[in-house]
């Protein structure tokens, strides 16, 4: 835990995809969390571009193991 609730966890191209970009970021960066002991985050305070259905799928598919290209 940081103690931060704004963290720059990557970045990409403005020519990119921003919904497929933004998605495959934030999973990447829950592997790195889950990879070093951080269990599934327990609550999602907002949605804003994914929503709260899809970040809880891509959670889901995270803490299982799933390691699939976004």
């Amino acid at each position: 835990m940081h103690g931060v609730t704004d963290w720059a966890i990557g970045w990409f191209s403005a020519k990119a995809d921003l919904l497929k970009s933004s998605k495959r970021l934030i999973a990447r960066w829950w592997r790195i969390q889950r990879d070093n002991g951080q269990g599934r985050w327990a609550y999602l305070f907002d949605a804003g571009l994914i929503s709260e259905e899809e970040a809880a799928r891509m959670g889901d598919r995270v803490w299982r193991g799933c390691e699939e290209a976004w």
